[in-house]
């Protein structure tokens, strides 16, 4: 995949770009010399990247330019013509209006000129984004991506602009999780993606059952010790329940008024044993939550137990102290932010007891009320307290019968989380194993690792490495230095070989690549900027062995004043290699022909 032109519906206002196979430059002038000592000139050679991002189907937002300046581009029209293969062309058609819409058309010859065609004459009209970017992944057949990744993914790494130099591998879009990015990487370098992208997945499992686990442990009140436990304290429950209604039955008992009796067995009985229900769950788990909250949970002091082992003669390991920090640490903060949880459950439930509490003893002296008018008040007060056993007993069941199924769910949460960190233990095992295996020099991460090194070498006489090793997380970490006689150096944080690190990754992996279906061509902003003349004229010749040797399509902006002198004069380009002059005296100078914004 190349790019092999790109054009609008406004031709006076943006001309068409045609690109060359090998080196093709966005060059600036400075022609006003009250121009020359500022950071930004606004001429737009840094925004041509992203509208090729936009015809290659970038999605919509607000923040891009053709969007937050809709009034100027509203009736634009974006065609950019990529080759896939020889005489095997593809036309992408996307409006800024109708920037859902798409149009697709293949062509066996290059230089088309669709901006007068039908919609009956394209191969494909109106497709919507989710479906073009599918439909466009299966046109290009970038085999080189796997089947895990879209045409799409590559990108960040091929469109280099400004903000993208800060890291070679992890761009300004991927400051987020790197699940995001990692694994795509690690395939591109020639590693197991899979073995990757499982890592974080299992990471997150079980970050999710902790979580879960967390919030329902504080839901139980009571220490759960195993749910055979459990289940003998409700065997017990229910045979008392059966007891007491068995001596309830056993009552033999009129009341003087019948109406009254309904109204008290059959309504507040009823109530006033719910709410009892409710009272006793409150209760306890107020007592269990107040319990549950801790000033401290670890007894454990570093510095008292390095001085016992001072006092026998022993060494306490510097390290064994470190993890012991950092576990209490760690323990600190898990439960503070229990506590915090357990808390907050405390006052919801004073506050419902409270709510219970008084509801209780309202019924009660309505049903005081209705005693009055029974006959036989000893039997109705044995009566009575019986019900009241009975009631309670089965608060208690009801209770407990929440507690086993809560401890059933935590079971099975630990359950999960214990298989979950055996296959999380094994695929980091795994992984390491995987990263020994693919340091041969023939493998794809060991070519790109030599190519690397040797764009580098030529470039400024540095040795540079590229090297992956796994964090204390077990996930892959990916670096790139410029090394001196004993080891990595400061040198590849400076900015212009943090650039220059950027530019070689990119060469070295579009080399690796050259006779697989991926994307041909690589984008940088800026691409001389900061480094010495004899260092540009290097990069250059770089530029251009890639496209001659490898078929690699350099696209590179820069401003004249970032061009080498050559023998005392300015470097001059090729004929061709410019494929957009801009200049600061007009509009005219603009990538669009319009008043700057």
């Amino acid at each position: 995949m190349k790019l092999s032109k790109i054009y609008c519906s406004n031709e006076h206002v943006f001309p068409s770009i045609h690109f060359n196979e090998g080196l093709n430059v966005v060059l600036g002038e400075i022609r006003d010399e009250s121009n020359r000592n500022k950071d930004t000139h606004n001429l737009g050679k840094s925004t041509l990247a992203l509208l090729i991002d936009f015809c290659l189907l970038l999605k919509r937002s607000p923040e891009f330019f053709l969007f937050s300046q809709f009034d100027k581009f509203k009736d634009f029209i974006f065609y950019l013509e990529v080759e896939l293969a020889p005489s095997s062309f593809l036309t992408i058609k996307r409006s800024v209006a109708e920037n859902s819409k798409i149009a697709f058309k293949k062509t066996t010859a290059k230089e088309n000129d669709f901006r007068s065609l039908g919609d009956a004459d394209w191969d494909h009209v109106k497709v919507k984004i989710d479906s073009a970017r599918i439909m466009l992944d299966n046109f290009l057949e970038l085999s080189g991506l796997g089947t895990n990744f879209d045409y799409r993914k590559p990108l960040g790494y091929i469109l280099r602009r400004q903000n993208d130099y800060d890291d070679v591998f992890q761009l300004t879009k991927f400051k987020g999780s790197h699940s995001e990015w990692k694994p795509y990487l690690a395939h591109i370098l020639g590693f197991n993606a899979e073995l990757v992208a499982k890592n974080y997945e299992l990471t997150q499992k079980i970050e999710s059952l902790n979580h879960d686990l967390s919030t329902l442990s504080t839901r139980i009140p009571e220490k759960v010790d195993g749910i055979d436990k459990l289940d003998g304290v409700l065997l017990l429950k229910r045979s008392k329940a059966l007891e007491v209604e068995s001596a309830l039955d056993a009552f033999d008992f009129s009341l003087r008024d019948s109406d009254y009796n309904k109204e008290l067995v059959d309504v507040l009985d009823v109530e006033i044993a719910q709410l009892n229900k409710e009272k006793y769950y409150c209760t306890a788990t107020i007592k269990k939550l107040k319990s549950s909250i801790v000033v401290d949970s670890v007894a454990f002091d570093p510095k008292e137990a390095e001085s016992i082992f001072l006092q026998a003669g022993v060494i306490f390991p510097g390290q064994l102290k470190k993890s012991y920090e950092e576990l209490i640490e760690f323990n600190r903060k898990i439960t503070e932010e229990r506590n915090g949880v357990l808390r907050a459950e405390l006052s919801r439930m004073e506050g419902s007891l409270e709510s219970i509490v008084a509801e209780i003893d309202e019924k009660n002296k309505k049903r005081s009320d209705l005693l009055s008018f029974l006959s036989d008040e000893d039997v109705f007060r044995k009566y009575k307290e019986i019900s009241a056993q009975l009631t309670k007993i089965k608060a208690e069941i009801t209770y407990w019968e929440g507690v086993r199924s809560q401890a059933g769910e935590i079971i099975k949460l630990r359950t999960e989380i214990a298989k979950a960190l055996s296959d999380l233990a094994k695929n980091q095992e795994e992984l390491s194993n995987h990263l020994h295996e693919m340091n041969s020099p023939e493998s794809r991460y060991g070519k790109i690792r030599i190519y690397f090194s040797e764009i580098v070498k030529y470039v400024i006489d540095r040795d540079a490495i590229i090297s992956t090793s796994t964090n204390k997380e077990g996930n892959l970490q990916f670096k790139a230095d410029i090394i001196g006689s004993e080891g990595p150096t400061e040198a590849g944080r400076g900015h212009s070989y943090r650039k220059l690190l950027c530019i070689a990754f990119d060469l070295a992996v579009a080399r690796a690549y050259s006779s697989t279906e991926y994307p041909h061509f690589v984008y940088h902003d800026g691409a001389l900027e900061t480094l010495d003349d004899r260092k540009k004229v290097k990069l250059l010749d770089i530029f251009k062995l890639y496209g001659r040797q490898y078929g690699i399509q350099e696209i590179m902006t820069s401003i004249d004043s970032d061009l080498p002198y050559v023998n005392g004069e300015r470097l001059r380009f090729v004929d061709g290699e410019v494929i957009r002059l801009l200049h600061d005296q007009g509009e005219d100078g603009l990538l669009f022909k319009l008043p700057s914004w």
